[in-house]
C-alpha cells in the first residue's frame, strides 16, 4: 500500500481485512498496526497474508480515546495505491513457488494455499492432495 506523502498520524492504527463479501465483520484480520510510529511507518508497507479472499478492506478509525502517543483525533484514506498478488491457477503456496498435483481432477485448481485438491482427484488418487495411488485388486469405484 502506497499512502499519499503527508501527515503521517492519520494513517497509525489501521487494519487490513480479507472477506468473500463486502463486509469486513465476514472476512479475516490480516494486518493490524500497533507498532508504528509517524517515524517508522513505511511507505510502501508491505503485508503478507496467508488468507484469500475476493475483497481487501483498509479499515481505520478513532472511536475509543485516549489514543496511543503519535495518533491524529481523525483518519484519512490517504491511499494512492493498493497492490494486491494471488497465485496464478496451477499455483498454490508462499509466493506460488508450488504447483498443484497433476492427480487433482482438474490439475489447474487447488487451494491457492494448501494445495489440497479442490475437485477432487483423478480415478485411482485419493487424498487432500490426490498422492497416493491405488492399483491392482485394491481400486473399488475409482478409487
Amino acid at each position: 500500500m502506497f499512502f499519499q506523502s503527508f501527515h503521517t498520524s492519520v494513517f497509525l492504527g489501521f487494519s487490513v481485512y480479507v472477506s468473500n463479501s463486502t463486509n469486513k465483520e465476514d472476512g479475516v484480520l490480516c494486518f493490524r498496526d500497533k507498532n508504528y510510529t509517524t517515524a517508522t511507518i513505511p511507505n510502501p508497507v508491505n503485508i503478507t497474508c496467508p488468507y484469500h479472499g475476493r475483497y481487501v478492506t483498509y479499515y481505520n478509525n478513532r472511536t475509543h480515546p485516549p489514543y496511543p502517543f503519535g495518533y491524529s483525533s481523525s483518519t484519512l484514506i490517504g491511499l494512492c495505491e493498493v497492490e494486491v498478488y494471488g497465485c496464478s491457477d496451477g499455483q498454490y503456496g508462499y509466493n506460488c513457488v508450488e504447483n498443484c498435483s497433476v492427480t487433482c481432477r482438474e490439475s489447474d485448481n487447488c487451494d491457492k494455499i494448501t494445495g489440497h485438491c479442490i475437485g477432487g482427484c483423478r480415478a485411482g488418487w485419493t487424498g487432500d492432495m490426490c498422492k497416493t495411488g491405488w492399483e491392482g485388486n485394491m481400486c473399488q469405484n475409482g478409487k
